[in-house]
């Protein structure tokens, strides 16, 4: 339990839950950097939009915003109730910690499953987290934070050569495709070219074809005549 600023009292997640101005100065800014997204600390006031909550001009404001978090009052109460309300079922999980050795396992367990971030919140406000212990998370999620960030940046470059990747083989494809449609239409286009010449040879072939039983025809006549021509010679 404890007091809000007009003096009423405040529930607790968890029996014992220490408040963020009850834990040291000095790991305000890592909870605030750690725990919070960016659009959090910008809805929260704590800095000003930007692309990463993590780079120094933010670390800058963080540390100036965190500042204030020791005393009880309306801004520390509103960033208490944030991180309680985003990580209550990791306040809860924790809570069931019965020793030092139980905090110790759970939080071994979340930071091998990647999800430390209400860990770390439920670990630095448990009441049974000594102040040895406060610094030794707060180191390893340091170290972490930073080995995670090398890995965002490593698959971002990745993401970027990837997608340069895509777009010169999207832009091959495109000329692959123009070449195609080029070739495309020049073999129809001789098709049809051809198609053309074989109706012309097939209309010239019939033109000779009935030139040729024209000429059959009055060759036959001439015949004709000729074979009457000689018989009417002959007859006496």
């Amino acid at each position: 339990m404890g007091n809000d600023i007009t003096g009423r009292k405040k529930d607790c997640v968890v029996p014992g839950h220490k408040y963020i101005w009850d834990i040291p100065e000095k790991f305000h800014v890592t909870i605030l950097a750690v725990c919070l997204s960016e659009n959090e600390l910008t809805r929260l006031g704590v800095i000003s939009g930007g692309r990463n909550a993590m780079n120094s001009c933010k670390l800058e404001s963080l540390m100036l915003s965190a500042e204030g978090l020791h005393v009880h009052s309306a801004k520390s109460e509103n960033i208490q109730q944030v991180l309680d309300a985003k990580f209550k079922l990791s306040l809860l999980r924790f809570g069931s910690a019965a020793s030092t050795h139980d905090l110790e396992k759970l939080w071994q367990a979340s930071m091998i499953a990647g999800e430390f971030r209400g860990a770390y919140w439920a670990v630095m406000t448990h009441h049974r987290t000594s102040l040895k212990m406060q610094e030794s998370i707060s180191q390893q999620v340091s170290v972490f934070s930073i080995l995670n960030c090398c890995m965002h940046q490593q698959q971002k470059r990745k993401s970027c050569d990837l997608q340069r990747k895509m777009n010169v083989m999207g832009a091959t494809l495109l000329e692959h495709q123009r070449q195609y449609r080029t070739t495309v239409c020049r073999y129809c286009s001789q098709i049809a070219n051809l198609k053309n010449e074989l109706s012309a040879a097939v209309y010239r072939a019939d033109r000779l074809e009935r030139h040729l039983e024209l000429v059959r025809y009055r060759s036959n006549l001439l015949e004709k005549d000729d074979s009457q021509h000689r018989d009417f010679q002959i007859t006496p």
